[in-house]
């Protein structure tokens, strides 16, 4: 877990990505609000710490939690990027995305609305069906 697992990120699980874009473009209304703009969509907006609780719910397992420093790690990442190592990259963006005092909560610039009509997503489901799935 980074830092203290309570930022907030927007996710989006990858069937709603194609959800999304057969919504924006099977609509003309969609696509001229959304023409030369970033579209954020998301599946859901939550913490560590609520995905993990969800998780353990489903489960009925009690997870030991490691907790990672996401300023370390991204410094790691630079040090990485420096010598040629392209993961330095990802491990960057790990700490940016999921560590506290950064984050990628998304929530108030979501167009779910407008190209995800009719599709609503619950936590508690999509770990059900991911857990199934193990």
């Amino acid at each position: 877990m980074w830092d203290s697992g309570n930022n907030r990120y927007t996710t989006t699980n990858l069937s709603t990505v194609g959800k999304a874009l057969v919504g924006l473009f099977t609509s003309e209304e969609a696509l001229q609000q959304a023409r030369n703009k970033y579209i954020y969509i998301g599946s859901h907006t939550l913490t560590q710490n609520e995905l993990i609780k969800a998780v353990e719910r489903e489960t009925g397992e009690k997870f030991k939690i490691e907790k990672l420093d996401s300023k370390q790690w991204m410094e790691e990442g630079s040090e990485k990027l420096a010598k040629g190592d392209m993961m330095g990259a990802y491990q960057m963006i790990q700490g940016f995305n999921l560590g506290d005092n950064n984050g990628i909560d998304f929530s108030d610039k979501l167009m779910n609305h407008l190209v995800l009509k009719g599709v609503h997503e619950d936590v508690a489901n999509d770990v059900k069906r991911v857990v199934s799935e193990l």
